[in-house]
């Protein structure tokens, strides 16, 4: 009878720490894309100020490293000429060997006229 109540109480503890554990990794997956989106409002500024040259490699937001990328792209129709700009922010924290990584990716295109 102890054994089967030690049995119950030890699953109930294991269901429990996973269950804390998702619902961490769930609330810093949110914080995640709210990094990466922070990533594109920074970076949009940069870049439709000064071009994708002006944009670091790494943003540091909070406790997220946020990796940028920049393309551009010029647009000629006479007789305008436009740049579009393909910005991307991937924000990730922990790492994947202990089960700690989160990570969330946001795209924008922006344009100037």
């Amino acid at each position: 009878m102890v054994a089967i109540a030690l049995v119950l109480v030890l699953a109930a503890a294991l269901t429990l720490g996973t269950r804390s554990r998702s619902t961490v990794l769930a609330f810093k997956s949110s914080q995640a894309y709210f990094a990466a989106q922070g990533g594109i409002e920074v970076g949009s500024g940069m870049v439709l100020t000064a071009g994708c040259s002006v944009l670091p490699p790494v943003l540091l937001l909070g406790d997220f490293s946020v990796d940028m990328t920049c393309e551009s792209l010029t647009v000629n129709e006479d007789p305008q000429s436009y740049q579009i700009y393909f910005l991307t922010a991937s924000a990730r924290q922990g790492n994947w060997t202990d089960g700690t990584l989160v990570s969330k990716t946001v795209r924008a295109t922006l344009t100037e006229f």
